[in-house]
């Protein structure tokens, strides 16, 4: 998305300026399904004491000016950083994007058991053609979604799903979301699967999801989501975190 400098100061309904940033933004659903993804192997291996080990690093408000195209920046009076890069000042906002490797091991052997990347960017491309923020949208600094995830079961199985927002028209929420999957499999070894298969949706809407949850949540009747599930997803992110304070520092968690 696109926040010009100004309004990582102003804006009060993504509140960089009180120091929530990226990871309790929009980067911890995926941490969230990157846990649970990872959590099989715990379901696979009772036996063995598995950790993850992540290292990360971030970028923020103070750099996102030199990030820029400076030609288009100066037509939306944003060509400049407003904060001194010789002081922390710049730095007391949330980070803007994040970027990580981990890998899970068993601890006693000391043998890797999975690897894999984790990438949590909001300085990315925009629809946002307005230097001034219009009132009453939700989407109003032009982002525009694009998420991918691989999952590999080593070397028969994967499935890669990607699912991005297409505008609409020229109103700013005016947003359809669209997702492919396609899997890639050792059919040989796994006669109910094909070499690589592909399947696509669209006319999805995330709010269905998002009120189905919370519809079950107030019924007393989610059984997937509860609040002890997010516990290990916590840990992952307070991880991420840390290592992005201290850039590339690595953290352990216990899986």
């Amino acid at each position: 998305m696109w926040n010009l400098q100004r309004e990582f100061e102003s804006r009060d309904d993504h509140p960089y300026k009180y120091g929530y940033g990226m990871m309790m933004h929009g980067a911890y659903h995926y941490v969230d399904l990157a846990t649970q993804i990872l959590s099989l192997n715990a379901e696979l291996f009772p036996e063995r004491q598995l950790r993850l080990e992540v290292s990360a690093f971030g970028a923020f408000p103070i750099d996102q000016h030199q990030r820029f195209s400076q030609p288009i920046a100066r037509s939306f009076q944003d060509a400049g950083a407003r904060w001194s890069a010789d002081s922390d000042e710049g730095f007391r906002f949330g980070e803007t994007d994040v970027t990580s490797t981990f890998r899970l091991i068993d601890a006693a052997a000391g043998r890797t058991v999975s690897l894999g990347t984790l990438s949590f960017e909001q300085t990315t491309p925009s629809i946002r053609d307005w230097a001034e923020l219009p009132d009453g949208l939700y989407n109003v600094n032009g982002r525009t979604s694009s998420v991918d995830l691989e999952a590999q079961l080593s070397t028969l199985f994967s499935t890669h799903v990607h699912c991005y927002d297409i505008p609409r028209g020229i109103s700013a929420d005016g947003i359809d979301a669209f997702a492919r999957v396609i899997t890639r499999a050792n059919a040989a070894l796994l006669p109910d699967e094909q070499y690589v298969s592909e399947e696509s949706f669209d006319g999805l809407f995330h709010s269905d999801s998002n009120r189905q949850l919370m519809e079950h949540w107030l019924r007393g009747s989610e059984h997937r989501s509860t609040l002890a599930s997010h516990l290990r997803p916590m840990q992952v992110t307070e991880a991420l975190a840390s290592s992005v304070l201290a850039p590339g520092r690595l953290v352990t968690v216990p899986f």
